[in-house]
């Protein structure tokens, strides 16, 4: 059974991103070495070469949803986290402690894994991610 499939809106977005932001970092567990991950992002029609860094185990000290993984980042990329916008679909992980250490965050619906409750934060498919990035 087919479970997901890869969409156009995803090079988009992270496309939009980097004219918006000019830095983009796929901030995934890194709980696979980088040829596993660029195989993910492949799958997805998602080129590698789009992002300033690729999270690994290689290159990463610490997991989701430990705030210190996000605060790892910002300080590799000499990025002050509240400059910074994470785009995810897990609401723990990736939303609640990215904003525990002062991102900005915005919740993509398509794929959601959420327990509990849905945090306080823009939230939307692609399409709407797409829509918001526009306008930032």
């Amino acid at each position: 059974a087919v479970i997901t499939k890869p969409t156009p809106l995803a090079q988009k977005a992270v496309d939009l991103a980097k004219e918006k932001a000019g830095k983009v970092i796929l901030a995934t567990n890194p709980m696979f070495p980088a040829v596993a991950v660029q195989s993910r992002l492949g799958w997805a029609n998602v080129t590698p070469d789009s992002f300033d860094l690729i999270t690994t185990y290689e290159n990463s000290g610490t997991c989701k949803p430990n705030p210190a993984y996000y605060l790892e980042i910002a300080s590799k990329m000499n990025i002050d986290p509240k400059n910074c916008l994470m785009i995810g679909n897990n609401a723990d992980e990736d939303i609640r402690a990215a904003a525990s250490v002062g991102m900005d965050t915005f919740l993509l619906t398509d794929h959601l894994i959420c327990e509990g409750e849905i945090p306080e934060t823009p939230k939307g498919n692609f399409e709407e991610l797409i829509v918001f990035l526009q306008n930032i």
